[in-house]
């Protein structure tokens, strides 16, 4: 394959269509095994798959957020939990980009291709002692944990007075942190969002950025010499919208799955030989699709806002802001509801270990009940913006100041 820093969109879509049979075929292994295949993995990062993000001075390319949620997509169209792995890997590329240059090239310099996750929710504190700082704490649904090199992490930062100070972000090497085996769940099983465990660890200086700072536009990693554009957007936009990717391909996947099969079931009970000659599927296959189409519709939207600020220079209105989260809600309401109508038409064979849509199913409905993905703070974010309320929702809105 090409050098992947050369690749373009198409290209990259055509290497995960080109090892898709692969993932597909691993895909009830990673299930219950609780974890992508390293083959799988190895074939991902050779199709360029990984390197959503990753800054073009380690051998990444230039993608724009829509380019990244058309390969999450891509590859949830033959595995969900395989490309919530990317997806999160890429979103750990972006978040990486915030820290200092000095602080990325601790991470990358030995291995560009370094996996890191990220767990923005605060757990811990950040202690400040000579030279950085000490971390304590459990980080829960920690995606793709068994592949990092490195993680972001969430914690509220003390001062010298014990006194919390503001929420930040701190990379940590792999070194540093253990990985507790808690990923126990009936959906996105493969995507090894297991915990990760601190104990008295050590953070320099340089791998701490506060949130204040990035929302504000003066994250360190703005200085290092060609950062993307990308790491000037809405920390909070960018993180909740990026996960709708998988979402999109399940959907997209639920629906080529069922309407392939629809020729060749009858309708139980009735005197339909053939589900597509009965007019009730024909309706619900057609809304399903509708369904699917918007929840794309309202995805691309949100990237195209994320990028046009980008573009421009400038951080995102509270209103830009609450309106893709709105969007990325919506998006992943409209899809669940689709995959639901499609199991309708689908019947209760549906529900066979064997049968792939009964994954699809579990593995959208789980991943929308991510927090940064529901639509109901979604919503509250996007009215309260509208209305130019100042009462915050989510922690990003107060992370300059106290967090409880």
């Amino acid at each position: 394959m090409n050098d992947r820093k050369t690749l373009s969109l198409d290209e990259v879509l055509a290497n995960i269509d080109g090892i898709g049979q692969l993932i597909r075929d691993h895909a009830p292994a990673g299930e219950a095994d609780r974890r992508v295949d390293d083959e799988v993995m190895a074939a991902l990062h050779e199709a360029g798959a990984m390197a959503t993000f990753l800054p073009p001075r380690y051998g990444g390319p230039e993608r724009s957020v829509e380019d990244f949620l058309k390969i999450s997509r891509q590859v949830a169209l033959y595995d969900g939990g395989t490309s919530w792995v990317v997806t999160l890997a890429s979103l750990g590329h972006w978040m990486s980009t915030l820290f200092p240059e000095s602080a990325q090239d601790a991470v990358r310099n030995a291995n560009p291709d370094a996996v890191i996750s990220a767990v923005v929710a605060p757990s811990s504190k950040a202690v400040p002692v000579e030279g950085g700082y000490r971390l304590t704490g459990k980080w829960f649904y920690n995606s793709s944990s068994w592949y990092t090199d490195a993680a972001v992490l969430g914690a509220p930062l003390m001062n010298e007075q014990g006194e919390r100070e503001c929420l930040a972000l701190v990379l940590v090497p792999r070194d540093q942190y253990k990985i507790e085996d808690t990923w126990f769940t009936v959906g996105m099983r493969a995507s090894a969002s297991n915990c990760i465990v601190l104990e008295d660890g050590f953070v320099p200086d340089d791998h701490v950025i506060r949130i204040p700072d990035v929302l504000t536009g003066k994250s360190p990693g703005l200085e290092v010499e060609g950062a993307q554009t990308v790491t000037a957007t809405s920390l909070q936009a960018l993180f909740c919208l990026g996960l709708i990717g998988p979402i999109l391909g399940l959907g997209a996947a639920a629906l080529e799955h069922v309407k392939a099969k629809m020729p060749q079931r009858p309708v139980s009970y009735t005197l339909y030989p053939s589900q597509a000659d009965s007019v009730a599927h024909q309706v619900e296959l057609a809304r399903a699709a509708t369904l699917i189409d918007t929840a794309h519709l309202h995805a691309y939207r949100g990237a195209e806002t994320i990028e046009s600020a980008a573009r421009e220079g400038r951080l995102l209105t509270r209103v830009e802001i609450g309106q893709v989260r709105a969007d990325t809600g919506w998006a992943a309401d409209c899809t669940v509801e689709a995959i639901g109508k499609l199991i309708d038409v689908h019947g209760a064979g549906t529900f066979a270990e064997s049968n792939p849509l009964q994954r699809m199913w579990r593995d959208a409905n789980v991943a929308a009940r991510h927090a940064a993905i529901t639509s109901s703070s979604g919503w509250e974010i996007y009215g309260k913006a509208m209305l130019g309320s100042t009462v915050p929702v989510s922690i990003f809105e107060r992370a300059g100041k106290v967090v409880d």
